[in-house]
């Protein structure tokens, strides 16, 4: 998500080259409710809106006071943490899309930059 007004989707389901892409007008009304869901999954301390009374249906929804609910306890909050940092790391790894070569290629472009530091 880049903001509630400009979403970028990346469907690691298709393959196409990385300066490939298609912009769209507006979402559907599924597609919001799946980013509302998953920005309220995955906050750990605050959303900011700029409109109150959007905040206000989001603070109504179910899925937004069980994630408060959630991070209200110690135990909630660290679980919470530690399955970000699992998502986070998927993420890094290349989201299960790394090619068998990976190490063979990104060994030398590693070096390179390690050397530039």
């Amino acid at each position: 998500m880049l903001s509630p007004r400009l979403l970028a989707e990346i469907d690691l389901t298709v393959q196409a080259p990385e300066d490939k892409w298609i912009v769209r007008d507006g979402i559907s009304g599924s597609k919001y409710r799946e980013f509302r869901r998953r920005s309220i999954q995955n906050t750990f301390k605050d959303i900011v809106f700029s409109e109150i009374a959007e905040l206000t249906t989001w603070k109504a929804l179910p899925e937004f006071r069980s994630r408060m609910r959630d991070l209200s306890t110690v135990d909630g909050a660290e679980r919470a943490r530690q399955l970000g940092a699992q998502r986070a790391m998927w993420a890094l790894s290349g989201f299960g899309r790394v090619p068998d070569d990976f190490e063979e290629w990104i060994e030398p472009i590693m070096d390179n930059a390690t050397k530039a530091l």
